[in-house]
C-alpha cells in the first residue's frame, strides 16, 4: 500500500480522479447519499485548491481517501480571499 498526500496541484491527476471515483463508490453507491455527481465522480465545493488529500492505493487502485480542509477561513469563502 502507498500513501499520497498533497493539494490538487501537487498530486497526479489520476490520484484526484481516483479520489473522486472512490468517493462516488462509497457515498453514492454504497451509502445511497443523494449527491450531485458527474461521470461517476463525487466532487463538491470542498474540493478546492487549498484542500489537502490523503489517498491510499494498493495495486494501482484507490482503497481509501481523506479530504482535509483548512480551518482558517469560512467554508463558503473563495479560496483566493
Amino acid at each position: 500500500m502507498k500513501f499520497y498526500v498533497g493539494a490538487p496541484d501537487c498530486l497526479a491527476p489520476e490520484l484526484i480522479f481516483g479520489h473522486a471515483l472512490y468517493r462516488y463508490k462509497v457515498f453514492v453507491k454504497k451509502l445511497g447519499w443523494n449527491l450531485r455527481t458527474a461521470d461517476g465522480m463525487e466532487l463538491d465545493e470542498f474540493d478546492r485548491p487549498d484542500t489537502l488529500y490523503v489517498v491510499a492505493r494498493s495495486n494501482d487502485e484507490v482503497i481509501s481517501t481523506a479530504r482535509l480542509l483548512p480551518t482558517t477561513r469560512a467554508s463558503q469563502e473563495p479560496a483566493d480571499a
